[in-house]
C-alpha cells in the first residue's frame, strides 16, 4: 500500500490546477535507485520553473519514511551565472 494512497487524487488535482505534471517515485530513474516513495509536481509559471517535492527524510544509511520533507523549488534560468558570495 502506498503512503500516498489517500492524497494522490489531491496531488493530481493540484498538478492540473497549476498546469503541471505529477510524477511518482522517479519513473525515469533505474529501478535499483527507486527505493522510496516520492511525489513531485513540476510546472513553469512566467518563465520560472517551479516544483513541489514530497520525499522521506534522507539519513546516513536509509530514507526514513517516518519523517517527511516538503520542498518548494523555484528556478529562473536567465543564462547568466554569478559568483558565490565570500
Amino acid at each position: 500500500m502506498s503512503r500516498f494512497e489517500n492524497i494522490d487524487w489531491k496531488l493530481d488535482e493540484l498538478a492540473r490546477k497549476l498546469k503541471g505534471e505529477l510524477t511518482k517515485d522517479r519513473p525515469s530513474y533505474p529501478e535499483i535507485l527507486r527505493t522510496f516513495e516520492e511525489r513531485r509536481i513540476d510546472w513553469i509559471d512566467n518563465g520560472i520553473m517551479k516544483a513541489i517535492i514530497i520525499q522521506p527524510n534522507f539519513e546516513v544509511t536509509v530514507a526514513n519514511s517516518n519523517i517527511w520533507n516538503f520542498i518548494n523549488v523555484a528556478i529562473f534560468d536567465d543564462g547568466y551565472s554569478f559568483s558565490r558570495p565570500k
